[in-house]
């Protein structure tokens, strides 16, 4: 069985690799993958990285920690749903399972299985990394504070910092967190309120 564990990862922190490390103990015989969102519309503070540069991030911090997973992207492109990419995805790489804390991703999952889609889906919940978002990297970075690279591994972070981050976050605006459209406006949120 293919799994993926799909996300921004704007960028790749230590939450996610505990995430990553979890889904792994939890769910030994599901080969899963992390898909990094490569989002091709205008970037912004909340989209500041490429697909390729959010997986190169992601590839450095698994092989620091000697984790064997994959990562790859998924494009998400301006004016295609959030449900179209997830079908197209899955159907090509022939996901069975996928497992994401994003409310909007958990939403269009659901509605792709209410359209006839088999597929495992699985909340992710991490109690233990509530203070480690990629919303207050980001914010530390833009402040010019250096705390953000505690909460990434040493090769993740030398990568990130290759990328000139304090300064590509100043040159962009603040934008739409998650730009993408929905197929379906589900009545009422059967997954909670969407993460920071």
């Amino acid at each position: 069985m293919k799994g993926l564990y799909l996300g921004r990862f704007q960028p790749f922190h230590i939450g996610h690799l505990r995430v990553a490390n979890n889904l792994l103990s939890l769910f030994p015989n599901i080969k899963i993958k992390i898909g990094v969102a490569d989002w091709r519309g205008k970037p912004n503070r909340n989209l500041f990285l490429t697909g390729d540069e959010s997986k190169r991030i992601a590839e450095a911090a698994l092989a620091d920690l000697e984790m064997d997973m994959q990562v790859v992207t998924v494009p998400i492109i301006p004016g295609d749903s959030l449900e179209k990419t997830i079908a197209d995805f899955v159907k090509k790489e022939n996901i069975e399972a996928v497992f994401s804390g994003s409310s909007n991703t958990l939403e269009a999952c659901n509605n792709l299985i209410g359209q006839g889609l088999h597929l495992i889906l699985c909340r992710i919940i991490d109690n233990e990394g509530e203070s480690i978002r990629g919303t207050n990297l980001r914010e530390m970075i833009l402040q010019g504070s250096q705390e953000w690279r505690k909460y990434m591994t040493s090769s993740s972070a030398e990568i990130l910092d290759s990328y000139n981050p304090r300064q590509r976050l100043s040159d962009l605006s603040d934008g739409q967190k998650r730009p993408w459209i929905s197929d379906v406006e589900a009545p009422g949120n059967h997954f909670g309120s969407e993460r920071k």
